[in-house]
């Protein structure tokens, strides 16, 4: 009998590490998330400017679309680098 305690000791401290790590990796993740929401925030300018352009200038993978609409990993790619060529450019 003591032996089936131990075992049933052991199984729930494990789930509960299990948990407590899952509870961990959705902080960490809603942290990194909140993270990459911020350039509105650091300045509006630059982030009507990234919109604008976005809506003007086309997805070379996604021919018929626009930067702003195309979910391609290139035009998120291109929006960042037209985010930090506004930024640096504004902070002059």
């Amino acid at each position: 009998m003591k032996l089936n305690t131990a075992k049933l000791i052991t199984v729930k401290s494990s789930a509960i590490i299990s948990l407590i790590a899952a509870s961990f990796c959705l902080l960490s993740l809603s942290a990194w998330a909140a993270q990459e929401a911020r350039p509105m925030e650091e300045n509006a300018a630059v982030e009507v400017q990234v919109q604008r352009l976005s809506n003007e200038l086309r997805c070379l993978v996604c021919q018929n679309q626009t930067l702003a609409d195309s979910h391609a990993e290139l035009a998120n790619d291109l929006k960042q680098e037209i985010r930090c060529l506004l930024y640096t450019s504004f902070n002059r």
